[in-house]
């Protein structure tokens, strides 16, 4: 995983205490329990889809030639993190969800 990417995602999601390290950043992620906070939604939500671009920016760069810039997959997940959680229907205003409205 790109260490600048990874750094700027984690800071968004309140992910402070996740390491760089691809063993202890699915451990980490693992072990902290999952409520139905909007930190961690966030959290849980921005670490599948920074699991599947990286997936997808692999196999578009081994079987098509191509590749996107940093910014681009910044911007892709972070897009994808905000539109998933305006879907979400279970969420009450608070201060916390407004906070993370800002991603």
């Amino acid at each position: 995983m790109r260490p600048r990417l990874w750094e700027r995602l984690k800071v968004m999601a309140k992910l402070d205490d996740i390491s760089y390290v691809w063993g202890e950043v699915i451990s980490g992620i693992v072990n902290k329990a999952a409520c139905n906070s909007i930190w961690s939604i966030v959290q849980r939500l921005l670490f599948g889809l920074v699991v599947y671009f990286i997936w997808q920016e692999r196999n578009f760069r081994v079987f098509q030639k191509c590749a996107r810039s940093g910014e681009a997959l910044f911007s892709l997940i972070v897009e994808t993190v905000r539109l998933r959680l305006m879907g979400l229907k279970i969420l009450r205003v608070s201060p916390a969800v407004k906070e993370a409205s800002l991603i």
